[in-house]
């Protein structure tokens, strides 16, 4: 019998020692610098007022959270910098035109926008000065010419409505109520839009929602299916606190509404038997994901340009950007479903057949994205210091 007793404590101890080792390692007790950004006072550690600006338009929603800005300062002008885009954080498999991550420049020069008014300037902006990049560019070329040329002018100080919504998470990956927004939400959302050649579609019943819903899903099965796009996803998911810290952008358990001593567990396990993470895991976490955001919704909403330039691309993520923080104020969030619009081969049948259910001729579906009431609150997502994204640092 106490031989017996031996065995357990053993056993027992062994398992401890091994929990502890694991929490330890994925890190549980270290600070979350990864979300210091969101820090409603984070911006004020700067005191160039471009700084300020730029730490508030890092928390836009931007496409799988590769924070694809660089910032580089004017040597001469203490009020002038310019926008590029960072050619070593881009999503290619799945972004191969870097069409999402053009969109992203513009949802970030809108919280910037927001930002300027709120601490007093006014931002002048000279969008593509060198002329737009093209569709297939290259690295070299992307790293010449800049996205925006941005001039900061003293104005009185202004507090828009939306500026406080800049620090609720940008993307809510939880399920949705389905009951469908009233007429004056609609209105609302809608009113935002004021771009030449832009429309926006509300979508929440009838034979389109339906088509919506089914081509989300396909997409995904699709998308699942290629293995080079699901090793992009794994090589960006940040398994536990360590890694998050370090490298700030990507994915995490926090993306599907994962928190707490379950998010803490799962990243600890995965720390201690990486082979967790494997396509087979990731294919079926996306698809969940998917699934849940598709049957669970208020509607979908569709930014539609008339042509596909880098300007409309740009101006579709500032509108992005103003739906997103104005369904804040109405209680309400969104999220992305954006398969069905990417530009990769396997996808082309699904992007011509929603783009012929859904458009006119000549028009490009730039954003897909869900919209509802959340059922639960979800944290911010990874951000990198603001220094780390300008060029030289200070």
């Amino acid at each position: 019998m106490k031989k017996m007793t031996n065995v357990i404590l053993i056993i027992v101890s062994a398992f401890l020692l091994l929990a502890v080792f694991s929490f330890v390692a994925e890190g549980f007790y270290m600070h979350k610098s990864y979300l210091d950004p969101w820090n409603k006072d984070y911006y004020k550690k700067y005191n160039d007022p471009r700084t300020q600006i730029i730490a508030h338009g890092i928390l836009a929603a931007n496409g799988h959270n590769m924070q694809n800005w660089k910032f580089k300062y004017a040597p001469d002008n203490d009020k002038n910098f310019d926008v590029y885009l960072e050619t070593n954080r881009l999503a290619t498999e799945v972004d191969p035109y870097y069409t999402q991550a053009t969109i992203s420049q513009g949802t970030m020069f809108e919280y910037m926008a927001l930002a300027g008014n709120k601490l007093g300037y006014d931002l002048k902006i000279t969008l593509f000065p060198d002329g737009e990049y093209s569709r297939d560019a290259s690295k070299e070329e992307l790293k010449q010419k800049r996205v925006a040329h941005i001039e900061l002018e003293k104005t009185e100080k202004q507090q828009s409505p939306l500026y406080i919504e800049m620090f609720k998470p940008d993307t809510y990956r939880v399920a949705y109520k389905k009951s469908r927004l009233s007429p004056g939400d609609m209105e609302i959302l809608q009113s935002q839009n004021n771009f030449k050649n832009i429309r926006v579609v509300y979508i929440g019943k009838g034979e389109k929602y339906d088509k919506i819903k089914n081509y989300v899903i396909k997409s995904a099965e699709i998308e699942s299916g290629i293995e080079r796009i699901m090793r992009e996803s794994i090589k960006l998911f940040r398994k536990n606190e360590r890694e998050k810290n370090r490298y700030r952008y990507g994915f995490s358990f926090e993306g599907s509404a994962i928190t707490g001593f379950k998010m803490h567990l799962m990243q600890a396990l995965l720390t201690v038997f990486p082979g967790m993470s494997n396509l087979a895991a990731a294919r079926d976490a996306f698809m969940t994901q998917t699934k849940m955001a598709a049957e669970n919704n208020a509607g979908f909403f569709l930014i539609i340009s008339k042509g596909n330039s880098r300007h409309q691309q740009f101006n579709a993520g500032r509108l992005y950007s103003r739906i997103q923080l104005t369904a804040h104020t109405l209680g309400l969030a969104i999220q992305p479903l954006s398969q069905a619009i990417e530009e990769y081969p396997e996808m082309k049948n699904i992007y011509d057949n929603i783009h012929k259910d859904m458009t006119e001729e000549g028009e490009t579906i730039l954003m897909l994205f869900r919209i509802g009431e959340p059922v639960s609150e979800v944290p911010g997502s990874m951000r990198m210091d603001v220094e780390n994204l300008i060029e030289g640092g200070f």
